[in-house]
C-alpha cells in the first residue's frame, strides 16, 4: 500500500486532492484491472483444456463405436457366408447340416459373447474417462473459483484502505479549510 505523501510535496487539485494521490488511485485502479483480466484469461485456458479433452474422449468413443460397428459387419457377413454353406449342406446331406450348424452357431455365440465383453469394456472405460475428467473439472474449477475469490478480497481489501486514506484525507482538507474559514471569521 502506498503511504500518504507529505503535505508539503502535494500538488494540490482544486477539490483538495493531490495530483500525486490521484496518480497512485489510477495506478491501483490499473493493477486491479490487470488482475482481474489475468484471472479471466487463466480462466478461459483451463475451460479450453478441457473441452480438448472431452473432444479426445469423443473421439475415443466415436473410435470404439467404429470398431463395434466393424466387428458387427464382419460377423454379419461371417453368419451369412455360414448360412449359405449350412443352406448348400441342406440339400446335399441331412446329417452333415447338424454338425455345420452347430459349429457355426457355436462360433457366432462366442463372437458374441466377445463383442459383448468388448463393448462393456469400452463403455466401462468411457463412463471411467468421462468420470474422472468431471471430477477433474470440478476439482480445477472449484480451485479457480477459490483463486478468483481470493484475489476479489485482496482487490477489495485494497481499495476499502484506499478509499479510507482518500476520505480521511478529504476530511482532513475540509477540516483544515473550516478552521482557516473559522480564523479569517
Amino acid at each position: 500500500m502506498t503511504q500518504p505523501a507529505k503535505a508539503e510535496d502535494d500538488v494540490m487539485t482544486g477539490e483538495g486532492v493531490s495530483v500525486e494521490r490521484l496518480d497512485r488511485l489510477a495506478d491501483d485502479v490499473h493493477e486491479i484491472k490487470s488482475g482481474v483480466e489475468s484471472l479471466g484469461k487463466r480462466l478461459d485456458a483451463n475451460a479450453e483444456g478441457f473441452r480438448k479433452d472431452i473432444r479426445h474422449l469423443d473421439a475415443k468413443l466415436d473410435s470404439n463405436l467404429g470398431e463395434v460397428r466393424g466387428d458387427i459387419r464382419h460377423l454379419d457377413a461371417k453368419l451369412d457366408s455360414n448360412l449359405g454353406e449350412v443352406r448348400g449342406d441342406i440339400k446335399r446331406l441331412d446329417e452333415k447340416f447338424d454338425a455345420k450348424l452347430d459349429s457355426s452357431i457355436g462360433e457366432v455365440k462366442s463372437d458374441i459373447r466377445h463383442l459383448d465383453t468388448k463393448l462393456d469394456s469400452n463403455i466401462g472405460e468411457v463412463r471411467s474417462d468421462i468420470k474422472r475428467l468431471d471430477e477433474k473439472f470440478d476439482a480445477k474449477l472449484d480451485s479457480n473459483i477459490g483463486e478468483v475469490k481470493g484475489d476479489i478480497k485482496r482487490l477489495d481489501s485494497k481499495i476499502d484502505r484506499n478509499l479510507a486514506w482518500t476520505i480521511s484525507f478529504i476530511v482532513a482538507g475540509i477540516t483544515v479549510l473550516g478552521l482557516l474559514i473559522e480564523f479569517r471569521v
